[in-house]
């Protein structure tokens, strides 16, 4: 009987804490947060598939937030069941109003996220996988409702997960044009893939094309004519028109991190040294004769940011004259010559004699973007033999 009884309580003792620890998940996993304030969906495990309960996240008129749940290996409340802090998952949903504007979100965490502006069917911010806390930015124009996800999960050490979106700022030039007179247009985009413009700048000057920008430094706001740049992940495209007299010359550019220059508007790369690298620079000889489009790539991804350009004249090609004539008419004496292509002058000087051994220069006649030229002799007073030289 004293048996019985003693088996009786140890029962009930061990129903009874066994009892003590069932809850309870509250939440449906599927409701999106309104109002600016995340539902936060807990799971035990890092595939979303062990629902605890649910959290909120963020204020009425501010989505933002950082999370770290409490620390490492501690067991995080939901309105549910606690989850522990090494190997969980948290799905977040709110469903937002934006009015018409640009956006920038910057997601991060430790370990993988992920962000959705579509219910989850794509991402537009996706690092998920193991590693320390990061941050990723992305940024869009919208207009309207959306469904907002962003997922979370940790693997054990530390955990954390944020979330921002801010009014963002946006450049309005046209960012084909090309600059003129040795003058550069430049287009600075906020991200490493001329992902989001934001304003232009202006490099050289009207005696030369050459530059180096270091863009006011590490890690630091750099103004454009629009919106400023963080010098840390961005990139630049510079174009410039340019007349080349006929001649060999040598580009040089240099970057870090990549850079490379095109003569021919971005459809071939005279120098590419597009890769992560410290400051280099690569030279690039050519043989130029006329108006080229040149455009100058640069990206920035973190640390020191440089890049410079610079050209220099190693020949200039001769003239070659291929016609001359001289026509008399009324008190004047109409002169007409032309060169071949390639040709590279940079004044013509025609010179008078009347006996073939004493000249006198009659037209000085600048170059220009042609083959053909002409002018006129109006100090002839006597017999005129044409003789070039």
């Amino acid at each position: 009987m004293r048996k019985s009884v003693i088996f009786l309580f140890c029962v009930l003792f061990f129903y009874g804490v066994g009892h003590a620890q069932i809850c309870t998940p509250l939440g449906n996993e599927t409701s999106y947060g309104t109002n600016d304030v995340w539902i936060g969906y807990a799971y035990d495990n890092t595939g979303f598939t062990n629902y605890m309960g649910y959290v909120n996240e963020g204020i009425a008129g501010n989505p933002n937030f950082d999370e770290n749940f409490g620390g490492d290996d501690v067991t995080f409340t939901t309105n549910g069941c606690g989850v522990f802090t090494s190997t969980f998952s948290m799905r977040y949903k709110l469903t937002k109003n934006f009015s018409n504007g640009f956006y920038i979100f910057t997601v991060g965490g430790d370990d993988g996220y992920r962000l959705s502006l579509d219910g989850g069917a794509t991402w537009v911010i996706n690092n998920w996988g193991d590693h320390s806390y990061t941050t990723t930015t992305y940024a869009a124009a919208l207009n309207g409702p959306y469904s907002m996800v962003l997922e979370y999960y940790e693997n054990t050490g530390g955990n954390r997960i944020s979330f921002n979106v801010a009014a963002g700022c946006i450049g309005t030039e046209n960012t084909l044009l090309y600059g003129t007179d040795n003058v550069w247009n430049g287009y600075i985009y906020d991200g490493t893939n001329f992902d989001y413009y934001a304003g232009m700048v202006t490099e050289g000057s009207a005696g030369s094309l050459n530059f180096d920008e270091n863009f006011g430094g590490n890690n630091t706001a750099y103004a454009t004519s629009n919106c400023t740049v963080q010098t840390e992940t961005f990139s630049a495209r510079y174009r410039l028109t340019k007349t080349f007299a006929a001649g060999e010359y040598m580009f040089t550019a240099g970057g870090d991190d990549g850079y490379r220059l095109s003569i021919d508007g971005g459809a071939t790369w005279l120098i590419n040294q597009w890769n992560l690298q410290s400051y280099n620079t690569a030279i690039a000889p050519v043989t130029l004769n006329g108006t080229y489009n040149l455009v100058l790539e640069y990206f920035e991804n973190g640390g020191d940011n440089r890049v410079s350009v610079s050209l220099q004249l190693l020949n200039i090609l001769p003239v070659n004259l291929t016609t001359f004539t001289a026509t008399p008419k009324n008190t004047e004496v109409e002169l007409n010559w032309a060169v071949a292509a390639g040709s590279n002058p940079k004044q013509f000087e025609i010179e008078r004699s009347s006996d073939a051994v004493n000249f006198k220069t009659v037209v000085t006649a600048a170059a220009a973007a042609s083959l053909h030229y002409a002018a006129s002799d109006k100090t002839v007073t006597g017999p005129f033999q044409p003789l070039a030289r």
